[in-house]
């Protein structure tokens, strides 16, 4: 059976990224997201994914 603490490493040595919880809450923002966009493009990389790619190398 494996241990279930490590030793000689504890909760204060662990490096924390607070960016990282930051960058997940703004994913499930619904307000950031661009929902009618994204499934414009996904349904257009399932039928004619060349008009997605003209489409980004205009936009950009």
């Amino acid at each position: 059976m494996l241990p279930t603490v490590s030793k000689g490493r504890t909760h204060s040595n662990v490096r924390q990224n607070p960016v990282f919880p930051q960058y997940l809450r703004r994913i499930v923002k619904w307000e950031q997201m661009d929902i009618e966009y994204t499934f414009w493009q996904m349904f257009h990389l399932c039928t004619s994914p060349k008009v997605v790619y003209v489409y980004i190398l205009l936009c950009s």
